[in-house]
């Protein structure tokens, strides 16, 4: 009888700042902020359902216990109606970049979703999950750590088809214990693959190379005879893949690493090599993670989206490799 008041349903949002007329809105309780304090802005900009943790005589709000505990649910079995397969991404730097990258070169060819943004929690994963479509075939998740077990939880919920680990540094070392124990909550979405699933492992990364895998892997590196995907880099704008000669535009010529790891992805999915290098020459590097900005003659590097120090050493290393004809300038901040 309820679902007769709904007409259709947008997407799943937990922001009352970004809903949209037909979305269904799952206000969260934070440290900060309870959302159920605008669930009266929330309906007046339309949206089809509220869940509330608080109980609200109003049409088309349906009272539960927990509003985290039901978007993990909700998201749990929308994984057992789609037809898609999980390319899950985690790693201590660039993964969102790949994700991007990743899904780019995939959308010409298929049919597929990606996480938004940095969406890779145990809140927002599910969330992102809930949004993605019956129609695709594929769908790429970032997958975010900040504490032991935190990958393992995550696919309990996904259940990964395809899994790759980007690299392994101490950049969120603050709720580890070691390197190993990084390490070790980073195996995991190797560990937790689909019987049948795929790992795409760096092995120029000491730490991924010595994981153990029951799974069957397809290997990569930069300048590494031994890797099933070995990218040998002639100069900053060509980087030759086994047999393919590849290409790259001035403007990513340091993401060599990510462009390996998609292309063996890529590859191994059916992409062909010339739909592979007109997705690289459209690319566009997201918003503050080393996009270029050209402004009144001054070429400028937007990277402040991450300051851990592993990132800022990647960021510092990238700028001092610049040939400029007048001065260059590096502003730190926290």
């Amino acid at each position: 009888e309820f679902n007769k008041n709904v007409e259709y349903v947008n997407s799943f949002c937990i922001d009352s700042r970004k809903i949209h007329k037909g979305d269904v809105f799952l206000p969260l309780k934070g440290n900060r902020v309870d959302s159920h304090l605008f669930i009266d802005k929330v309906i007046a900009k339309g949206a089809s359902l509220i869940f509330s943790e608080n109980k609200i005589d109003k049409k088309n709000i349906i009272y539960v216990n927990s509003t985290t505990d039901l978007l993990k649910n909700l998201s749990k079995k929308w994984f057992k109606k789609l037809n898609s397969s999980v390319i899950a991404i985690t790693g201590s730097n660039g993964k969102t970049t790949t994700k991007e990258l990743l899904y780019h070169v995939l959308k010409d060819t298929f049919n597929c979703s990606k996480s938004s943004g940095n969406h890779n929690s145990t809140i927002g994963l599910p969330l992102t999950f809930l949004n993605c479509k019956l129609s695709d075939t594929y769908t790429i998740l970032e997958l975010g750590a900040n504490k032991p077990g935190e990958i393992k939880t995550l696919c309990k919920t996904i259940k990964p088809n395809f899994s790759l680990i980007t690299n392994i540094s101490n950049t969120h070392i603050k709720n580890f214990k070691s390197l190993d124990e990084i390490k070790n909550t980073k195996s995991e979405i190797f560990k937790n693959l689909d019987k049948d699933g795929i790992a795409f492992v760096n092995i120029n990364d000491k730490s991924i190379r010595q994981i153990s895998l029951k799974n069957k892997k397809i290997t990569f590196g930069i300048n590494n005879l031994e890797a099933d995907y070995n990218g040998i880099l002639n100069s900053k704008s060509h980087l030759k893949i086994n047999t393919f000669e590849l290409q790259i535009p001035q403007d990513i010529n340091h993401l060599n690493e990510s462009i390996l790891a998609v292309y063996t992805i890529a590859t191994t999915l059916g992409v062909s090599n010339k739909n592979f290098q007109k997705a690289i020459n459209s690319f566009t590097i997201p918003e503050g993670r080393g996009s270029t900005l050209n402004i009144k003659g001054y070429k400028i590097i937007d990277d402040a989206y991450n300051a851990s120090p592993a990132s800022m050493k990647l960021g510092i290393e990238r700028f001092s490799k610049l040939k400029t004809k007048g001065n260059k300038i590096l502003i730190i901040g926290d």
